[in-house]
């Protein structure tokens, strides 16, 4: 048998064991226990912290007015924040994960973001806004401002870029040439 206790250590602190007990058997009846206790005090503390920072995450991406997307390096949505459904006008049950962000830019600007994608993903531009005409599901262009950044996983490597995705159209009038 497995499982955790808490340890009250005084008013404000508690230690955490893990304990395994398993039967020690003697003449073919079980005699005794042995019983196996580890502190896991330091991961409860490590899971309680990742949790929390796991709702601060959550509340900012569902607070954020900005769209925000995570793509991988060949340009395939991996994540998509709700806003992003909302910018786009794409219906609820649409999946995100798999769509070519590029089929969200206007075709007369996708040279132009697949260039800085690029870059981006060689380590040559960092998190400059750039206005884009895009696309909505419903054919609608408008214009709208990308702020791509790297992701980089443990050893440093770009491993997808980040996307905040804000509508500019109500406050610029004129689209931009690509």
């Amino acid at each position: 048998m497995r499982f955790e206790s808490a340890v009250p250590h005084g008013d404000t602190v508690t230690e955490w064991l893990a304990h395994q007990i398993s039967p020690v058997t003697w003449n073919r009846s079980h005699e005794a226990a042995l019983v196996v206790s580890t502190v896991i005090t330091e991961r409860k503390w490590l899971e309680q912290n990742l949790r929390d920072s796991e709702e601060q995450y959550r509340a900012i991406v569902l607070a954020s007015g900005d769209g925000i997307i995570i793509i991988d390096p060949n340009g395939k949505v991996t994540f998509g924040s709700p806003k992003v459904y909302d910018i786009f006008a794409l219906p609820c049950k649409q999946p995100l994960a798999g769509i070519t962000v590029l089929d969200f830019i206007d075709p007369s600007f996708r040279a132009v973001a697949a260039s800085r994608m690029k870059s981006v993903l060689d380590g040559e531009l960092d998190a400059e806004p750039f206005e884009y005409l895009l696309t909505r599901h419903n054919g609608e262009r408008f214009l709208g401002e990308l702020v791509t950044t790297p992701l980089r996983d443990a050893s440093g490597a770009i491993s997808s870029l980040l996307i905040l995705i804000r509508d500019i159209s109500k406050r610029t009038s004129p689209l931009p040439a690509p």
